[in-house]
Formats: structure tokens, C-alpha cells, sequence
């Protein structure tokens, strides 16, 4: 492997059980299962491949997704060691993703390896509750725990 356009083309295999669409405006890659629906964004900085500027997964089903694998990713074997890392919920254990919703709109998404609150955690708030969630964040957060409505969904590692 030369940079990180081999990377992608030699893990998402084989070819036929993925999609790939790319977006020249915003230099994004998206790759994603037709089994499971994990997309697998890449978004590049340079023509050669050999940086990449962002990475994510994340599900249609979902309201939420891996939170960032923030660049400059320059390709070399560290950098391929850590997106091996980054990837793993989405290839081998799986991932998920719970929402909290609050007077019937959605708040927050929870997303965690395998359902394992340890391993990696990123939170997505959403802004379906307006621009006053920001300043109400410290009596939202408490009220999320005591009447938020819960819904959990579980993404198929792609390995599966």
C-alpha cells in the first residue's frame, strides 16, 4: 500500500458487497456495506491520497455517528495501525447507537462500541429542541435521565 486510497481498496472487501460514491466538491469518499448500511466517510485534502483530513462511520438508521477521526492523517503504518483501531466497531465487534428524546424531540444520541460504555463513547446533541438547548444544557442533560424516552439500535459489524 502506497497511500490511503490503496488502504480503502484493499479493506473494503470484496468490492461487490460495498458501494463507493465520491463528492469532488467536498473531496469525500463515501463507502458504504449494502448488508449492514455503515457508510464509511473519508474526506481528503490532496489529490495524492496520502493525507486524509477527516474520517467517520455512521448508519442511516441512526441519529448519530463515530465522531471524528480529526487529521491531518498522514499515510504511514502508525496512522494505518490507529484507523484499524478506529474501525474496528464498524468491521469486527459492531456498534450502537441510543437516542434520548425530551418532549418528543430528539436530544441526544449515544454512540458506543458494541454496546460497551468503556470502550469508545462519542455524543451527538442534536438541535431538534432549538437554540434554547444551549443555555437549558445543565437542566436538560439532569431531565434526560428522568423522563427522556430511550431507543437503542444495534449495527451488524460488516465482518459479521
Amino acid at each position: 500500500m502506497n497511500n490511503w486510497k490503496d488502504y480503502i481498496e484493499s479493506k473494503f472487501q470484496p468490492k461487490d458487497s460495498f458501494t463507493f460514491s465520491t463528492t469532488e466538491i467536498s473531496n469525500t469518499l463515501d463507502v458504504k456495506h449494502k448488508k449492514t448500511g455503515t457508510i464509511v466517510s473519508f474526506i481528503w485534502p490532496e489529490s495524492d491520497w496520502l493525507t486524509l483530513a477527516d474520517v467517520q462511520y455512521y448508519n442511516d438508521k441512526t441519529q448519530g455517528s463515530s465522531g471524528e477521526l480529526d487529521g491531518p492523517i498522514v499515510f504511514k503504518e502508525e496512522s494505518v495501525k490507529a484507523m484499524d483501531r478506529y474501525l474496528e466497531p464498524a468491521f469486527e465487534t459492531g456498534w450502537s447507537s441510543r437516542f434520548v428524546y425530551l418532549f418528543g424531540k430528539h436530544y441526544k444520541s449515544v454512540v458506543t462500541c458494541n454496546g460497551k460504555p468503556k470502550n469508545h463513547k462519542f455524543h451527538y446533541y442534536s438541535a431538534e429542541l432549538g437554540c434554547l438547548s444551549i443555555p437549558l444544557m445543565p437542566l436538560l442533560e439532569p431531565l434526560s435521565y428522568v423522563i427522556g424516552k430511550r431507543k437503542n439500535i444495534q449495527i451488524a459489524p460488516i465482518n459479521e
